[in-house]
């Protein structure tokens, strides 16, 4: 009997070009096609991309609803490398049967030390002084009040205490930091305080 030879799945990238590790270990098992143009596809643009698709994996900015889904029959999944899926038609894809698939956790702690480094250098006005290094004519003194302000021992204020506010919040003990947060309803979890009292006692306050 003739062989018959089977063609790999066509796998479509509408983020961007994947990390050449991964590109290697797709190799072989997939038609891999990576959207190259600058800036994100419009809707046209990204249902001609993947008309022929059986998989994408899409931009947080990419809605896949019926509008897509229509023009792209053979997708059965789409994977957003990221937490939310506000992009998801649910009921569009379900009556596809198209299967949608998000990496919850996966910026979480690198998103915590990020958040970080933003407070530190708000508080201790580390822009502003990489700046002033680099100024040929900035003179030897210091302004009054350049080096900031303290951290340690100061209450932070969390708005939103999902897993990347409660990230924030276990990095503050190394602070010795007074810790509250609020959300759209009292959790339990101690440190709870309604969001106009967090705003009151707070020195520093972070949304999340």
């Amino acid at each position: 009997m003739p062989t018959v030879s089977m063609k790999p799945p066509v796998l479509a990238v509408s983020r961007g070009r994947l990390p050449g590790q991964l590109v290697s270990d797709l190799e072989g098992r997939v038609e891999l096609r990576e959207w190259t143009s600058s800036g994100a596809p419009d809707a046209d643009e990204l249902a001609e991309f993947c008309a022929d698709a059986d998989a994408l994996v899409c931009r947080s900015t990419d809605i896949i609803d019926d509008a897509l889904l229509v023009r792209t029959p053979r997708l059965r999944v789409v994977a957003r490398a990221g937490v939310g899926y506000e992009n998801f038609d649910l009921a569009a894809m379900s009556r596809r049967s198209v299967v949608g698939c998000i990496t919850p956790d996966v910026v979480t702690e690198a998103t915590a030390d990020l958040t970080w480094a933003l407070i530190l250098a708000s508080c201790r006005r580390v822009v502003e002084a990489a700046s002033w290094l680099k100024d040929p004519e900035r003179g030897d003194a210091l302004a009054p009040g350049f080096l900031g302000v303290d951290v340690h021992s100061k209450t932070l204020g969390v708005v939103g205490y999902g897993r990347i506010g409660r990230a924030v919040a276990r990095r503050a003990e190394g602070f010795g930091m007074r810790v509250l947060h609020t959300g759209r309803r009292d959790d339990g979890r101690p440190g709870w305080t309604p969001l106009v009292e967090l705003l009151t006692q707070a020195d520093i306050v972070t949304l999340h």
